[in-house]
């Protein structure tokens, strides 16, 4: 078979730390041993002595280890204690994956979180409940739409289930884990924190959402102790504004009295004009607290890892300073002639609003390396566009991870212009687009709209065709610098230029970039329809081969208007079995399958 849906890992070890389980716990890791996991590892974390029958009934179940101790230590005691257990018991042929208890993660979904993280072995795969489902308990939406939120805000990362406890790793990450601070709950999202901070990636795969239908059961089931566990969880969160706060309170400190000490003991013997004496004190002030707020920024607060940081740090500095120098001489005119303590209170006051707002600017641009781009090869009609778009446009949730060591192409439905445009929005890594080649030329897309899209559409007579005209003069002015910013690959039907469309196209393979292409005939056909699709696009795939011994990926994307969310359907790839021109037939009939099959119906 060339169809590849997520191969499960052969070493799947699950990690379920449990405190007083239910009885049909035996009779869930009986399912995931059943299912293909290699080995399940329970933590007993100081269950009651009632529960003992249910931890000797999982000792007695073959490839079932039970770590376990008296008192009751908490969720993130338990997961170390089992992460240090597999640290000696296994070795890097294995990837782990935890779980909780209580029935909320489906065999199903453990096993294909595993495999995904498998693919992934530099990465933690977390899998993501839908919190938009109706059974979802409005204490967990709102709890985790608001950790979310700030999560995204203190730490530039969207995650959009911060509370999972199904995640999986490698082997590889079991130092880093057992190293993270916490015992209970808050562990969680320390390991988060943690591990974005040491730059591993943090990726997510969607997975069923199963709550009990009673909002009293899930108190039963859930050892979460609202109030204690909340407030452990968020200090946790926000730490790293504490931290922040904290530098720049003493920042803050050392600016003010250096600033009073020079405004009021020292300056006044030269006899200075006063905006002058404020001049000086304050960037005499400002330079020795910067000195101290840099190296703590730096070194404790956003873990900056670019070589240009003190460069934009200073940037910005710069512009802070002249802010605070322009609100001090405002207090210092306000106050003209009283005791120079107001001026020095109201500029600390000024100075602790202005660090505010400077977080984010820290956070999302001072401190951030190189490394962390986004579409970077995109131009600033596509960045422009794709701003002006998400103001007024939901975006889709990208479950879409791209493979670290190898190249693919993505394949997608068009949907008449849906397909391309959601992608484009919402895609969270480089893609290059195929497109057809009349888009990345003025005078060929002016042609194509003039005298199809818009005459179609007005009409080919008199006023109506001077307005469809004057439509596609602006349309081309437009979408012609919109599609180059994204280097596209031009697609030409037939003939010698096609050579051209497979030599772009293997060009950006071969540097490691994926490309995405949208193959229907029917480009106009709705999800609910079926469509033929141009095959040809799999002759990359034998120039490929030919050259590099080894055969790409084709994935397959869905595109699910309910969720509104994007993830792959299916990987499709040529096995060599058989000659091109016939193996060729059976991967296009299965990547149309699995087309036919990707709009979320």
């Amino acid at each position: 078979m060339s169809i590849i849906i997520e191969k499960l890992h052969k070493n799947t070890v699950a990690i379920i730390p449990s405190y007083e389980p239910p009885h049909a716990f035996i009779d869930y890791v009986r399912d995931l041993l059943s299912n293909g996991v290699r080995h399940v590892v329970v933590v007993n974390d100081g269950s009651n002595e009632k529960y003992s029958d249910i931890y000797n009934t999982l000792s007695a179940i073959e490839n079932c280890t039970v770590l376990g101790y008296e008192d009751n230590h908490g969720k993130g005691y338990a997961l170390k204690t089992a992460f240090a257990y597999c640290k000696e018991a296994f070795d890097e042929d294995y990837v782990f994956v935890t779980a909780d208890c209580d029935g909320q993660h489906l065999s199903e979904d453990v096993l294909k979180v595993a495999a995904f993280a498998a693919k992934h072995p530099n990465k933690l795969a977390l899998g993501a409940r839908d919190f938009s489902s109706p059974n979802v308990p409005t204490r967990s939406r709102r709890g985790n739409i608001n950790t979310r939120r700030v999560f995204k805000y203190l730490y530039r990362i969207s995650i959009s289930d911060t509370q999972t406890g199904l995640r999986a790793f490698s082997y590889s990450l079991l130092d880093r884990l057992i190293a993270v601070n916490g015992t209970r709950f808050e562990y969680e999202m320390n390991m988060l924190i943690k591990l974005h901070k040491a730059g591993i990636g943090i990726i997510e795969y969607p997975i069923a959402t199963i709550y009990n239908e009673k909002s009293d059961d899930v108190d039963k089931v859930s050892h979460f102790k609202t109030i204690s566990d909340s407030v452990k969880v968020f200090s946790t969160l926000l730490k790293n504004l504490g931290w922040y706060a904290f530098s720049s309170t003493i920042s803050a400190i050392a600016d003010v009295l250096m600033f009073f000490i020079l405004f009021t003991f020292v300056l006044p013997h030269f006899e200075l004009p006063g905006a002058v004496s404020v001049l000086i004190a304050t960037v005499t002030a400002r330079v020795f607290s910067s000195i101290i707020n840099f190296i703590f920024n730096f070194k404790f607060v956003f873990n900056g890892q670019s070589k240009l940081a003190i460069f934009k740090y200073y940037c910005l500095w710069a512009i802070q300073l002249s802010i605070s120098y322009g609100m001090a001489t405002l207090w210092q005119r306000v106050f003209f002639g009283q005791a120079a303590i107001f001026v020095t209170i109201f500029k600390g006051a000024t100075d602790l609003l202005i660090a505010l707002l400077s977080y984010q600017i820290q956070n999302r641009w001072v401190f951030v390396s190189k490394k962390h781009t986004r579409l970077r090869f995109a131009g600033p009609f596509f960045h422009m566009t794709r701003r002006i778009v998400n103001l007024f446009v939901p975006k889709y949730r990208s479950f879409v991870v791209p493979d670290d060591n190898k190249p693919s192409v993505y394949v997608a439905r068009h949907l008449n212009m849906k397909g391309p445009f959601k992608i484009a929005q919402s895609s969270t890594f480089d893609l290059h687009f195929m497109v057809l080649n009349y888009f990345t030329s003025f005078k060929s897309c002016y042609r194509q709209y003039s005298t199809y899209t818009f005459t179609a559409r007005y009409g080919r007579r008199g006023l109506k065709k001077l307005l469809g005209k004057i439509k596609a003069l602006f349309a081309a002015l437009y979408v012609v610098p919109l599609v180059k910013s994204t280097k596209p690959i031009p697609v030409y039907r037939g003939g010698s230029d096609s050579l051209v469309t497979f030599r772009k196209a293997l060009h950006y393979l071969e540097e490691g970039e994926n490309i995405i292409l949208f193959p229907d005939v029917e480009y106009t056909a709705s999800s609910d329809e079926s469509s033929e699709i141009y095959s040809g696009f799999l002759y990359i795939d034998k120039l490929y081969h030919k050259k590099h011994g080894e055969h790409l990926n084709f994935i397959v994307l869905r595109l699910d208007d309910e969720k509104k969310t994007i993830t792959e359907s299916g990987t499709v790839r040529f096995t060599g079995d058989a000659p091109y021109t016939e193996e060729s037939v059976t991967v296009a009939s299965e990547i149309k399958s699995l087309l036919m099959n990707s709009d979320g119906k």
